[in-house]
């Protein structure tokens, strides 16, 4: 059974997107950033999936093997590092909440 959260949010976020309400925005310097990269290669950076397989596909469809693969470095490294910090802070939170 659908989760209630996914639909409530699709139920709201979909008639804002149909008015063309922007909330929220990628910022104007971020964007200028990126002009000269091909669209296809930041959706492979940005994807879910493995380092290998993004680097290969990326390799396939001759794109930047090596920004997709800096950005998963980039986002594997920040897991690692992060996570149980993070969830540490978290149980921390809890704690002194109850």
């Amino acid at each position: 059974m659908a989760n209630a959260f996914v639909l409530g949010a699709l139920a709201i976020a979909i008639p804002l997107t149909v008015a063309e309400v922007n909330l929220s925005a990628v910022p104007r310097w971020l964007t200028n950033a990126a002009a000269g990269l091909h669209p296809a290669t930041l959706v492979l950076a940005t994807s879910p999936g493995g380092i290998a397989e993004m680097s290969i596909t990326a390799k396939v469809l001759e794109l930047g093997v090596p920004l997709v693969t800096a950005f998963h470095v980039t986002r594997v490294v920040l897991l690692l590092t992060c996570t149980a910090p993070l969830f540490a802070w978290l149980r921390r939170r809890r704690r002194r909440a109850r």
